[in-house]
């Protein structure tokens, strides 16, 4: 996960043209969160996660920030390697973000985690499965279980 977070703060790192406020103010979060995924304290890297989940976090007939939008899939490989942690409580905020992500991001996201959970399943069998590919599949599926019981009834305009 530290790769990752250190891969993600290099590419949003490069200087550009001048910002707007709002685009400065979600770049900082960006780089706060990706700083606190680092440190060794389980309640600090749950906090960066929490900063993650609130940059993705939309109002309801808003759609999420250019900026935001950029920085979406580094903040899904981030939730995505956060929910193989052993520790339940980071495993909890990146199922929370992952379901925060979907709401946001909508039938994109959701595509992407059905793909990961049904990765390689057609024609294999049970036994084939790895302890580590049952173990990702249960997570994922956690998070697809929040995910459709927050859609409620509008979770087929998603499909």
């Amino acid at each position: 996960m530290v790769l990752t977070v250190h891969i993600a703060s290099a590419s949003s790192a490069s200087p550009g043209p001048a910002r707007e406020p709002e685009e400065d103010r979600i770049r900082s979060t960006y780089q706060r969160a990706l700083k606190l995924l680092q440190d060794a304290l389980l309640p600090v890297r749950a906090h960066g996660l929490l900063l993650l989940r609130e940059l993705v976090t939309v109002r309801a007939g808003t759609t999420p920030h250019e900026a935001v939008r950029a920085l979406e899939p580094a903040i899904r490989d981030i939730f995505m390697q956060a929910i193989q942690d052993d520790d339940s409580y980071i495993f909890l905020n990146a199922v929370q973000g992952m379901a925060t992500l979907t709401n946001s991001f909508g039938a994109d996201m959701l595509r992407a985690l059905v793909s990961v959970y049904a990765d390689g399943l057609q024609g294999v069998g049970l036994g084939a499965l790895t302890q580590q590919d049952i173990d990702m599949r249960l997570r994922i599926g956690e998070a697809l279980g929040q995910v459709i019981r927050r859609c409620g009834d509008t979770l087929p305009r998603h499909c």
